[in-house]
């Protein structure tokens, strides 16, 4: 972009081009000028009917992109891209240069010249809508050269990270993580992980997903590379995993496990308390629920049975039995159960809680015995 001052004068030599011709004033997303052909392109019966037009109802993703050229013509840039413009409802693709220029009328503001290099009604339409497709999708779209370079990025990339940064590296966080990236890249011809990523409003994680391909302009081999914002997501994981830890705190104090029984699969999700009340290594997964039911005394099992059979008809009960730990110790146990409906009202899943009371069982057992021995003397 020139420092010189445009006036309305100066612009006047563009009527003689057949090629559309206008000026857009950006800030206050209405044109500013434009030349015969151009009047044309937009479908406008005079000058003054164009320049009255409004591109306020703009989309977010139109103004980012439009505000990423801003920065472009600040630094001297000129912009060539691919355009579908709307005038009166009816769809226009044009192939165009944008450049910046300081309209004097506007105290110097940037504005931007725009010069129509292309259009024809004959473009692939598949090729068309992927165009449009891309701009509009949240996904996070960028395309490198094999060294990391820049090559273009979408708007919704634009939008976080702000103007194409020169080097690709430069928008991770984990610096250890760019090596395993090339070296993934070139050998296995992608990569894919969730990462912190260094983006214009700070560090956010990201599912980042690189393949290598071919530029369809120069047929090299390039990295596309799509993202998405995944950080409410590892929020609210780790707000979970807190407050699993405090739950598993908790019952470690009570001594009070929980468990859930998935009745299509029987598998079982047994909480930190749960496997050290059945005397399991913490760090195994999850027994069968067969397994489970072996560790439950051969007395209590027809009762355990009925209690069960209770839950999937979508009763609450409650239960007092004992299991036998893998090294013999007998423990006693006080259950409770309740189900879990799915949207269609059927039973789905059990949750259970369990408390050991062998100590309090035992001083139960211990006092009935005292009795029975003092009620014998007596006699």
């Amino acid at each position: 972009m020139k420092d010189e001052l445009v006036t309305l004068s100066d612009l006047s030599a563009f009527n003689l081009l057949r090629s559309p011709v206008w000026v857009f004033d950006i800030y206050e997303m209405k044109a500013w000028w434009a030349n015969t052909a151009a009047i044309r392109l937009w479908d406008a019966p005079n000058l003054e009917a164009f320049l009255s037009r409004n591109f306020n109802d703009a989309s977010q993703t139109t103004r980012t992109r439009l505000q990423g050229y801003l920065e472009c013509f600040a630094r001297g840039e000129t912009v060539v891209d691919q355009w579908t413009f709307y005038p009166n409802g009816q769809p226009t693709s044009v192939q165009s240069t944008f450049s910046g220029i300081r309209i004097a009328e506007k105290n110097g503001r940037i504005a931007m010249l725009v010069e129509a290099t292309y259009s024809s009604p004959h473009v692939n339409s598949d090729l068309l809508r992927s165009v449009e497709v891309l701009r509009h999708t949240p996904l996070l779209v960028s395309l490198w050269t094999l060294e990391g370079d820049a090559i273009l990025q979408n708007p919704a990339a634009m939008e976080c990270y702000g103007e194409l940064s020169p080097q690709l590296s430069k928008r991770f966080a984990d610096r250890a993580l760019i090596q395993l990236i090339r070296q993934q890249t070139q050998q296995q011809g992608g990569f894919c992980t969730e990462t912190v990523m260094r983006t214009r409003y700070g560090l956010r994680w990201h599912r980042v997903e690189l393949k290598q391909t071919t530029d369809p302009v120069t047929g090299s081999s390039v990295i596309l590379v799509n993202e998405i914002d995944i950080s409410d997501r590892i929020a609210a994981e780790i707000a979970l995993g807190r407050e699993r830890n405090k739950l598993a705190r908790a019952q470690q104090v009570a001594h009070l496990g929980s468990w859930e029984l998935n009745l299509s699969t029987l598998e079982m999700i047994l909480s930190q308390e749960s496997f050290r009340i059945f005397g399991l290594p913490c760090d195994r997964a999850a027994p069968p629920y067969r397994e489970y039911r072996q560790q439950i005394y051969t007395e209590d099992l027809s009762l355990w049975d009925s209690r069960l059979q209770q839950l999937i008809q979508g009763q609450e009960t409650e239960i007092e039995f004992r299991i036998v730990r893998p090294n013999g110790e007998i423990r006693y146990l006080l259950g409770r159960g309740e189900p879990i409906f799915n949207g269609e009202g059927q039973v789905e899943k059990l949750f259970g809680t369990i408390l050991d009371i062998t100590e309090r069982k035992q001083t139960e057992i211990a006092l009935q015995q005292a009795k029975e021995i003092e009620t014998h003397e007596k006699d």
